[in-house]
């Protein structure tokens, strides 16, 4: 919760500090409440995995979708401003908080005054997570500001399209890499080797799934664009920034076993210094290539940034365990068979 409140004081000082207007800044305060709402809920949600007691997250986030959905139906309905939509996000995250909030009681006491040594510990065990999180927020959010300061709205626009479609991926994140955490804990206790076996399974499945999705989303671009965003957006930097940043999600959701895996091993110090790195390359790769290639030059640093945390990821964790990627050709040949068949198919089918 403190450093919720941080992050929104920072999100707030920055809005300032680079001379948004005040109603995009309150803005910017609506939706970085949310940091607040979800944190909390993230704590519950955590417990419930630490437990495998999953089916209370699932719900939590299955009831967060819904209203959210509803709410933005209504809003659409009565035509108003983003101002309404983005506080709607906020109160669906708000029922998300109070439903976790009332399965946790179930099985734990919860005080919100926490004795001193304990507050203690708590801060010194946590304090790398929430920078992870901080770092993160900022690592996967950079592109947006700097194209907001050095292009124009109307690119931003064009921008976030894109980036909207691929974000949706992240819930393969909350379905897949998160409950790996309380697993991958409880072997790291018991059996190195069963970890390193559940990470390179962790792996070998989150490309299974990925790779696919990555390959024909990037054959299809050109027609997802329209079909999801209309004639408006039709526009070849968008089609080109929606497929590399299809493959910038394919090398994050691996990236994400990585750095589960270092968190469950007690090395959560070491991904604050590897998001430290991205988001130091993040940064430096924008403003080289935006001003260059514009949003296409964003998506290119996303994509080259999380090349260069697979890397650190990948020797560092090689020191600890062993890597096998002897898998990766079998899938490589199945995709391209794949996409040969699907092309053949898009090329006779003018509905695709």
């Amino acid at each position: 919760i403190i450093f919720s409140f941080l992050a929104i004081f920072l999100v707030v000082a920055a809005g300032f500090f680079l001379g948004y207007p005040l109603e995009l800044i309150v803005l910017f305060f609506v939706y970085s409440m949310t940091l607040l709402t979800s944190s909390i809920t993230g704590l519950f949600n955590g417990f419930f995995q630490a437990k495998l007691l999953n089916k209370y997250v699932i719900f939590s986030e299955l009831i967060t979708s819904i209203a959210f959905f509803l709410l933005l139906l209504i809003l659409i309905f009565l035509k108003q401003s983003l101002f309404f939509i983005i506080a709607a996000f906020l109160f669906s995250t708000i029922i998300a908080l109070l439903t976790s909030f009332y399965f946790v009681r179930k099985f734990l006491k919860i005080t919100l005054l926490p004795k001193k040594k304990n507050l203690t510990r708590f801060f010194a065990e946590g304090y790398p997570f929430a920078l992870t999180q901080i770092l993160s927020g900022l690592y996967y959010r950079i592109d947006v500001v700097i194209i907001s300061k050095l292009l124009n709205n109307y690119a931003l626009g064009l921008y976030s399209a894109a980036f909207r479609l691929t974000e949706s991926l992240t819930i393969i994140q909350g379905a897949f890499v998160q409950p790996l955490f309380p697993i991958m804990s409880s072997l790291f206790k018991n059996s190195s080797k069963n970890l390193e076996v559940s990470y390179n399974l962790g792996l070998r499945y989150m490309v299974y799934l990925v790779l696919p999705i990555a390959i024909g989303g990037a054959m299809l671009a050109q027609k997802i664009i329209f079909i999801v965003y209309g004639a408006e957006f039709a526009d070849p930097s968008v089609y080109l920034s929606f497929i590399i940043l299809l493959w910038g999600a394919l090398v994050m959701l691996v990236n994400q076993i990585s750095i589960t895996t270092l968190n469950s091993s007690l090395n959560e110090k070491k991904v604050v210094k590897i998001y430290f790195i991205g988001l130091f390359a993040n940064v430096l790769l924008n403003f080289f290539l935006v001003p260059v290639f514009g949003i296409v030059g964003a998506a290119l640093s996303t994509l080259i940034a999380e090349i260069i945390l697979f890397l650190f990821l990948y020797f560092l964790l090689k020191k600890e365990l062993h890597i096998d990627f002897s898998w990766i050709v079998k899938v490589v040949v199945a995709c391209i068979i794949m996409a040969f068949f699907a092309n053949l198919i898009i090329g006779q089918n003018t509905i695709l």
